[in-house]
């Protein structure tokens, strides 16, 4: 009956490079080229749920988890196929229906928290299926073994396999197991200090608080914007001043998406233009940015078209493609999919989209804007991208204060 045991083994092998696709997600929501397509948008499915409150547990990912479970499984699979004999078939089974069964039950908890969340993250119920394979695998694989129990300590022994031998293969197995254990957590805990945004210590996101509300908020007069995400009627508002080239204010795009992903339609973001190219923008001395302007322009079109959301993720997700050397092309590129090239050129370059540029501008010269990006949430001021456990705390604290 090795068939059930190379399908199991395959099943594992498979959840196993899932959950470690899950953990990398975790860790680095940036990456790009997914196995397993899961949307396009601001904040796809998978990515909502990779970094919500709920994909956790005192700060271990659960795909983590899930991944040491699958290599547990496959350590055991591969020693029962290596030993042979029936002893090790029953121990393998066994703990393919343990592990496979418990897992089911956690997946259960996790589908209604999808449910609850309203999104379907594919990897996830990629692995509650595969899940619930090896459980029906591992079934069907016990009923054929002889003298099968689930009950560890009754697992009957081959006479060949008794005394000092099966012995011996029980203390590599527990050794193997902790190995296991130490390798996928020590490999995790490097990933989360080598991720760009290292964990502040909770005294520093104290500080920051502090910091935050040690002044009133700022009254500041600005047009409306064309370029806005999130509902009208959020309680935290985000005034963004930004130059889309800038390297920082992708870095702001990337706690964005995790801002959204982690309080949604609690969130609302307004941009507004500051390109760091004296091309348009008089107040600068120096192009930092070379066609910023041209961005910036963009932007805007896509705004008026009612496309800015589409337009600047596929603006974002090939940023460092084409960074260093954007052009006009570059933005018509990007217009490819669903605005017409024409049409998206002459908005770029109309009188509307000059005067809304020139507008946004003055407004930043004065709200007293000289780098990017600036923020504001809910009036306060902030400039450059704290790590983003700042920014949920602020958020937190305003959805506190405007309950």
């Amino acid at each position: 009956m090795k068939k059930f045991l190379y399908l199991i083994l395959l099943l594992s092998i498979a959840g196993a490079l899932l959950s470690t696709l899950l953990t990398v997600e975790y860790y680095y929501p940036e990456v790009s080229g997914r196995v397993i397509s899961c949307g396009d948008g601001l904040a796809d499915p998978c990515y909502t749920v990779s970094q919500s409150r709920y994909s956790s547990v005192a700060g271990m990912p659960l795909a983590a988890m899930g991944l040491y479970v699958y290599l547990v499984l496959i350590f055991a699979l591969l020693v029962a196929d290596y030993a042979g004999g029936e002893t090790y078939s029953r121990w393998a089974a066994a703990l393919a229906l343990l592990l496979s069964g418990l897992s089911l039950a956690v997946d259960a908890a996790l589908g209604a928290l999808l449910i609850y969340m309203g999104q379907f993250c594919t990897h996830c119920v990629a692995t509650y299926v595969i899940n619930a394979l090896i459980f029906i695998a591992a079934l069907i694989w016990a009923r054929n073994i002889p003298g099968f129990s689930l009950n560890f300590f009754k697992l009957r022994a081959d006479r060949e396999q008794a005394g000092p031998h099966r012995r011996a293969a029980l203390s590599l197995a527990f050794i193997a197991v902790i190995f296991l254990f130490f390798t996928v957590f020590s490999t995790t805990r490097v990933l989360k200090e080598k991720t760009y945004y290292p964990s502040p210590h909770v005294n520093e996101i104290s500080a920051f608080l502090k910091e935050f509300y040690a002044g009133r908020p700022e009254n500041i007069s600005l047009p409306p914007s064309r370029l806005v995400l999130g509902p009208q009627n959020a309680p935290v508002h985000f005034i963004v001043f930004t130059d889309f080239l800038c390297s920082a204010c992708y870095e702001f795009y990337l706690v964005e998406k995790s801002l959204f992903a982690r309080y949604p339609g609690k969130v609302r973001v307004s941009y507004y233009n500051y390109p760091l190219d004296n091309e348009c923008n008089r107040q600068v001395r120096n192009t930092r940015y070379p066609n910023s302007c041209v961005a910036s322009r963009a932007m805007i079109a896509a705004g008026a078209m009612g496309n800015f959301e589409d337009y600047m993720v596929g603006h974002f997700r090939a940023y460092k493609s084409y960074y260093g050397r954007y052009d006009r092309e570059t933005a018509l590129e990007l217009a490819g999919g669903g605005i017409g090239k024409d049409l998206f050129l002459e908005e770029m370059m109309g009188a509307d989209t000059t005067a809304a540029l020139e507008a946004d501008i003055d407004a930043a010269g004065r709200t007293g804007i000289n780098a990017t990006p600036t923020l504001f949430i809910n009036g306060r001021r902030i400039e450059g991208v704290p790590p983003k456990e700042f920014l949920y705390a602020a958020v937190e604290q305003e959805l506190k204060t405007t309950r």
